[in-house]
């Protein structure tokens, strides 16, 4: 649902966003990037008719991951880690062992062998790729993962499952 210009007070300052919110029950859910500002923000809103909308605004946390080339050691929140099989460079474009990517975000990795399909779900969005395949679904909507590239595919190399990074995150 696109509620368009919507008002907000946080702090005591009047601040006017456009947003994209999703209805969940009866409040309306979504992240908020507010002009000017790197600050992104989950909003929860209650809306009533006869009254002018009420938002309640949530700082979320955020998650920093430092990844290199070639290389298995990672970090995550400044918090030193390891990976069995490093990032690599395919096509001019980077891929990452999905779980070392999206699990440190609080997303949920699936697999289904038959179908040869990844499922990352994260809050309300889910992500489908297939192995090979260069299109996806993100909460049901086709797209293309690469549009410029379609030889920028997921795949499997040492019992890892390679995502292209731009994509996925």
């Amino acid at each position: 649902q696109h509620l368009g210009m919507v008002e907000a007070l946080l702090r005591d300052k009047l601040l006017q966003f456009d947003s994209q919110l999703l209805q969940q029950g009866q409040h309306l859910l979504g992240p908020v990037q507010f002009p000017h500002t790197r600050r992104l923000l989950v909003a929860r809103c209650i809306t009533k008719q006869e009254a002018p909308q009420v938002l309640t605004l949530e700082r979320r946390a955020l998650t920093y991951t430092v990844f290199q080339i070639g290389n298995t050691s990672y970090q995550v929140d400044g918090g030193n880690r390891s990976m069995d099989v490093p990032p690599v460079i395919v096509e001019s474009r980077t891929l990452m062992p999905v779980r070392f990517v999206v699990e440190p975000l609080g997303a949920k990795v699936g697999w289904n062998g038959a179908r040869r399909k990844v499922t990352i779900t994260l809050g309300l969005k889910t992500i489908e790729l297939w192995i090979d395949g260069g299109i996806a679904r993100i909460n049901g909507s086709t797209i293309y993962i690469d549009p410029s590239n379609p030889k920028v595919t997921p795949f499997i190399s040492d019992s890892r499952i390679y995502l292209p990074v731009r994509f996925v995150c």
